[in-house]
């Protein structure tokens, strides 16, 4: 059974409600105590602080499961009010992009998967940390936008807040391929209008902790990209940027070639990633309406 499966037969197709699903070791417990201030036995009351601070809260109606409230809190390190924040926003974006999470399924971009331009990696750094491969140089601005990028990103997270709670606790890294990035590609990204909303999406709309954003072969033309972009980061998250330029060696020291598929352009030795999507689509397309509906405002 592939880790997709295993998540959609014990998860997706038996939810009610987003319950708090146990850590699965004592390692965990532990990284969440130290990295998050996570207490096990505080955390009940800390739920509870949470719920009454949204509840009196004006203008805000959304989900207060326990189970999904504890996502935000362990993304802000158990700071109520920090947590708010986040959680206001997480609605409102709703409301900002209706362009993304009007008709927001599986099904709505299945071609970005496809492609192979998107793919949630079925293996885990060595730091326990799930990894998103996005190979920009493949979207083709003529056939779709970005923002069917952003959704099959934000499917994608969605799916493991849901499905795996160690990733509420360790994080994601982000690997970026952009051989065959060119003007093509970049003169859809140059503006201030993209770069706020790419900012804001990966600081502000989930709760998610993104550990590392690694750039391979980027071209010169990125610099520019990037240039446009770095103003909207805040400070602690252009330093998870890392830019390793022609280098498999370098990225390799970050992420290694065991976890990278062996079909594209970074020497990897993992599965195609062909074989992914069908495993990622087949088991995503079972529950993800329903537990899509349980967050909505």
């Amino acid at each position: 059974m592939s880790r997709y499966h295993f998540y959609i037969a014990n998860f997706f197709l038996t939810v009610a409600e987003i319950r708090i699903e146990p850590l699965s070791s004592a390692e965990l417990v532990e990284t969440a105590r130290r990295e998050l201030n996570e207490n096990p036995e505080t955390r009940p009351e800390a739920i509870a602080q949470f719920k009454e601070s949204i509840l009196n809260k004006q203008g805000i109606t959304g989900c207060t499961d326990d189970g999904f409230l504890l996502r935000f809190l362990r993304a802000r390190k158990f700071k109520i009010e920090k947590a708010l924040e986040l959680y206001v926003s997480y609605y409102a974006t709703r409301k900002y992009y209706p362009d993304i999470f009007e008709g927001l399924h599986p099904t709505s971009i299945k071609h970005v998967l496809k492609d192979g331009i998107v793919a949630l990696l079925p293996n885990k750094d060595s730091n326990g940390r799930s990894i998103i491969l996005m190979r920009v140089g493949l979207w083709n601005p003529d056939n779709f936008s970005f923002t069917d990028l952003f959704k099959t990103n934000l499917i994608i997270v969605e799916e493991l807040l849901f499905s795996d709670p160690s990733v509420q606790v360790n994080g994601i890294v982000v690997v970026i391929d952009l051989t065959h990035f060119s003007f093509r590609q970049a003169s859809n990204l140059m503006s201030a209008k993209f770069a706020r909303r790419a900012a804001k999406f990966l600081q502000e709309t989930t709760p998610i902790r993104v550990r590392a954003v690694h750039m391979y072969n980027e071209p010169s033309i990125f610099t520019y990209v990037f240039a446009v972009l770095k103003p909207f980061l805040k400070a602690k998250n252009q330093k998870k940027v890392i830019m390793h330029g022609p280098s498999l060696a370098c990225l390799h020291e970050h992420v290694a070639p065991e976890v990278l598929p062996n079909n594209c352009d970074l020497a990897g030795l993992a599965p195609p990633i062909p074989d992914l999507v069908s495993d990622f689509l087949s088991a995503g397309l079972a529950g993800f309406s329903s537990c899509w509906s349980l967050v909505a405002a």
